[in-house]
């Protein structure tokens, strides 16, 4: 008697393989598709603010201070702290079904291990590929390759203060601080050993209001704090708090209803006002409207549904290689290939901030080859946690 042989699944072809191509690759194998939307929301507000910059740093626009559309677009600085929200979620995951669910077990050789073969990889090849451009760009080697040295161990914001004139890439000033919580959310994660539910959420929104009142007040007393995690607690206790309410009410499948979409778009919406008002303990009132758009995004119908859009996701996914290179090339493209008073010379639809975020996206579409180029080459080959191990046999096969 003959057995059939057991059907094997079909490779995915044409768009499904395309799609799953693209698809970031997550270590435990959960896959948000929101998430994802939301990180192509936090790139996108950092490419529009640092296409601003380009804009101002070039006196291209002689007029971007009296326009009210240009000066909010360049004022709402939310992108990194939409992104530490992201990450205080992500990493508080885990050691929510380890400590308050029992569910799993964290083994911190593993995630530190993670930690380093996910995003050190992309990143020290960037920094490579920017340093040997501006050393034949002719700036001075030993200037350069220290700076090159200070930024490839995470330290360049302590050693020279951020947003130094020399730094190779301007931008990574914030990975800094993500490597910091990275380092330190183990020990922030005991907060999860507190067994009562109302005792843990109120110790996070306490370190939420606390931190916030802390760095207000050295601020109005002339210190600025240093650009570190010490300034960024508020919205990494929110992604801890967001990542409880997750796992532990919503069980991973936050119920939904239209009236969320509401609450998510509203939130959304404050926001700028949030990030622009002349109002005290700002990064309490960011926080809290970046956690209730968070929460209402998940748990809406229709805002969820875009953000798990297929073309919004697959752009989050790949927000890491469009993080590592857009600010220089962004840069070196206005000036040198624009290079002209495109926004100075009038404005084409009536509005110039419209004006600013139609060549933006131009821009992107243009610059977008490279991101995708690096994102599948070296970077999305890099989010398979085993991907070192792969190498191991090819080495002693070699030797």
């Amino acid at each position: 008697m003959s057995e059939t042989a057991p059907t094997l699944p079909a490779k995915p072809t044409g768009w499904a393989w395309l799609v799953a191509r693209l698809t970031r690759v997550t270590s435990r194998g959960e896959y948000i598709p929101a998430l994802d939307g939301l990180r192509w929301l936090a790139m996108a507000l950092v490419f529009v603010q640092h296409f601003q910059l380009a804009i101002v740093s070039t006196t291209l626009d002689r007029s971007v201070t009296p326009d009210p559309g240009l000066r909010t677009l360049y004022d709402v600085r939310v992108s990194v702290e939409l992104f530490f929200v992201i990450s205080g979620f992500i990493l508080g995951v885990p050691f929510v079904n380890e400590r308050v669910l029992k569910t799993e077990r964290v083994e911190l050789r593993a995630y530190f291990l993670r930690r380093l073969t996910r995003i050190e990889p992309p990143y020290a090849i960037a920094l490579a590929i920017f340093t040997g451009a501006w050393l034949l760009l002719g700036r001075d080697p030993v200037t350069t390759l220290s700076h090159a040295l200070a930024s490839l161990f995470y330290v360049h914001n302590l050693v020279y203060g951020p947003f130094h004139p020399q730094a190779i890439n301007m931008v990574t000033w914030s990975l800094e601080i993500e490597v910091q919580f990275y380092l330190l959310a183990p020990l922030f994660a005991h907060v999860f050993f507190i067994a009562s539910a109302r005792a843990r959420r109120t110790t996070l929104v306490v370190a939420i209001v606390v931190s916030s009142v802390l760095v207000e007040l050295s601020r109005r007393a002339g210190y600025e704090p240093p650009l570190s995690i010490i300034t960024q607690i508020p919205y990494f206790a929110a992604g801890f708090l967001l990542a409880d309410l997750y796992a532990v009410d919503w069980k991973t499948q936050p119920p939904t209803h239209w009236r969320w979409d509401v609450v998510a778009l509203s939130a959304w919406a404050a926001l700028p006002f949030a990030a622009t008002a002349a109002i005290p303990m700002r990064d309490l009132a960011i926080a809290t409207v970046l956690f209730i758009a968070f929460v209402g995004s998940f748990r809406s119908i229709g805002t969820r549904a875009f953000l798990g859009w297929v073309p919004v996701r697959l752009l989050g996914g790949m927000c890491y290689s469009t993080y590592l290179f857009h600010y220089n090339l962004v840069m070196v493209v206005w000036r040198y290939v624009f290079a002209a008073d495109l926004l100075g010379a009038g404005s084409a639809s009536g509005a110039r901030w419209i004006d600013t975020l139609a060549y933006g996206a131009l821009m992107f579409v243009l610059l977008f080859p490279v991101f995708l180029l690096f994102y599948l080459t070296v970077e999305h080959p890099f989010m398979n946690n085993k991907w070192w191990k792969r190498l191991m046999p090819k080495a002693r096969a070699t030797a």
